[in-house]
C-alpha cells in the first residue's frame, strides 16, 4: 500500500480544517470519503482570530497552511513549501494554544513530513521520529495521539506484506489489544486495526479477528469504552452481514417508513449508503440508473441512506438529478453531522459509498456492490434478463 500523501495534505488544508480523527493515510486507489470525527476549525468560537496578528496559534498556523498550499508570497517550490510550513508550525507551537490546536499541529506536522520524505525513505523516516518523541510528552492525550499515529502507520503498510508476514503482524497486534485491559486507549487502537484489516483485499481480509476484538469490548460496562469501541462494533457488524439479514429502518422522504424488509420479500435490493456532497458517490448514480431501468421490472430495487446534514440540500439533488428510488433520511438535531445515522453507526459506516447488495432471500450477497461489480452480480441474480452492451461502469476515482 502506498501513502496517498497528497490527500493526507490536501485534506488538512481544504478549508483551513483537520479532521480530528481522520485516518492520514489511505490506499491511493481507493475511492471512498472518509467519516471525519469533528473538524477542528482555525479560529475556534472563544479564542482570539485576529489574524491580523502573527503572534496568535490561529494567524500562525493558518500562515503555515498558506505557504504548504500556495508557497507563500515567495512562491516556494514543492518540497520547500513544506519546509517553510514546519517551520511556522514549529513556532506556532511556542504560542499559547488549546489541546485541540495542540492535535492540530501535530497533525499537520506529521503530514508535511510525510511530503517532503515521499520520494526517501531516510526522509520519511523523520516523521516516524518526530511521533517516535511525543511518546514521552507530559500531555497523555499528546502521548496517544502520537501512538494511534504510529499504528497507523504501521497498518498502512500491511497490505504490501505477503500474505503470511502480514497475518503475523495483525495476529501480534491483536493479541497486544486481547492482553490488555479494556479501555478507551486500547479501543481505539483496536478499532485502528479493524479498520486496516476491512480495507484489505477480500481474500486476505480476517473477519474473524474483528470479532474477536469487538468481542473483548462487549461486557465492559464503562460507558467512555463502549462509546470508544462502537465503530468497532458497528464494523464487526458489517463485515460479518454477508449470508445474513441486514436491518435498516428510517423515515424517506415522502414521509413514509421504509418497512424494511416486509415491503422488499422476494427482491434484489441495493443499499447505498451515501451524500449528495460525496464525489464518489454522484459519480455511481449514473450506473446506477441505468442497471435499475434494466433490472427495476424484474424486481431489483435501491434504497438510499443519505448521510447528508441538511435535508434541503438532499431535496433539491433529488429532484434535479431526478432519483427514482427511495432515499430515507433521518432527522438530526441542529448543527449534527449527517454520519449521525442509526444504520451508519450499526454497521460502522466510516466512508462512503458504501454499497451493499441484498438477495431475494433477504441475506446480504456482497459488501462491494459498486460500478463493473454491481452489474455482475445483478447479472447473476438475474440471468434470463438481456442486457444492453455498456451499461455497466468501473468506480469513479477521487482524489481524496
Amino acid at each position: 500500500m502506498k501513502f496517498a500523501w497528497k490527500f493526507a495534505l490536501s485534506a488538512m488544508l481544504a478549508g483551513g480544517q483537520i479532521a480530528a480523527g481522520a485516518t492520514l493515510f489511505a490506499n491511493e486507489s481507493d475511492t471512498k470519503v472518509a467519516a471525519p470525527a469533528k473538524a477542528l476549525t482555525v479560529g475556534e468560537e472563544g479564542k482570539n482570530t485576529d489574524e491580523t496578528n502573527p503572534e496568535t496559534f490561529e494567524a500562525k498556523f493558518k500562515a503555515a497552511m498558506d505557504v504548504a498550499r500556495t508557497g507563500g508570497d515567495a512562491k516556494l517550490p514543492t518540497p520547500d513549501r513544506y519546509a517553510k510550513a514546519v517551520e511556522l508550525i514549529d513556532e506556532a507551537w511556542q504560542m499559547d494554544r488549546t489541546a485541540d490546536e495542540t492535535k492540530q499541529a501535530i497533525r499537520m506536522k506529521f503530514s508535511l513530513l510525510m511530503a517532503i520524505g515521499r520520494n526517501s525513505d531516510e526522509l520519511k523516516e523523520n516523521a516516524k521520529q518526530y511521533l517516535n518523541g511525543l511518546l514521552q510528552d507530559n500531555d497523555p492525550e499528546v502521548a496517544f495521539l502520537a501512538e494511534s499515529m504510529l499504528l497507523s502507520l504501521k497498518l498502512s503498510q500491511l497490505s504490501s506484506l505477503p500474505a503470511e508476514e502480514q497475518a503475523a503482524k495483525l495476529d501480534e497486534l491483536q493479541a497486544e489489544i486481547l492482553e490488555s485491559e479494556p479501555t478507551v486507549r486500547t479501543a481505539t487502537l483496536a478499532t485502528n486495526i479493524a479498520n486496516a484489516i476491512s480495507y484489505l483485499p477480500e481474500e486476505q481480509k480476517d473477519t474473524q479477528k474483528i470479532s474477536e476484538l469487538a468481542k473483548h469490548f462487549s461486557s465492559v460496562q464503562d460507558e467512555a469504552v463502549q462509546e470508544a469501541a462502537s465503530r468497532l462494533f458497528g464494523l464487526s457488524n458489517r463485515l460479518n452481514l454477508v449470508g445474513k439479514p441486514i436491518e435498516i429502518n428510517g423515515t424517506m422522504l415522502d414521509g413514509k417508513d421504509l418497512n424494511f424488509p416486509a415491503a422488499y420479500e422476494g427482491k434484489v435490493v441495493l443499499v447505498d449508503f451515501w451524500a449528495t456532497w460525496c464525489g464518489p458517490c454522484v459519480a455511481e448514480i449514473p450506473n446506477m440508473k441505468k442497471l435499475y431501468e434494466v433490472y427495476h421490472p424484474h424486481g431489483f430495487e435501491i434504497v438510499g441512506i443519505s448521510l447528508d446534514s441538511e435535508r434541503e440540500q438532499l431535496d433539491e439533488f433529488v429532484q434535479t438529478r431526478e432519483i427514482p428510488w427511495p432515499i430515507v433520511w433521518n432527522q438530526r438535531e441542529e448543527g449534527e453531522s449527517g454520519w449521525i445515522d442509526p444504520n451508519a453507526e450499526r454497521y460502522g459506516i466510516s466512508g462512503i459509498p458504501t454499497m451493499i447488495l441484498v438477495g431475494k432471500d433477504g441475506n446480504v450477497i456482497s459488501l462491494s456492490a459498486r460500478g463493473h461489480n454491481l452489474g455482475q452480480l445483478l447479472a447473476e441474480a438475474y440471468p434470463d434478463v438481456e442486457v444492453p452492451a455498456q451499461e455497466t461502469s468501473e468506480p469513479a476515482v477521487e482524489s481524496k
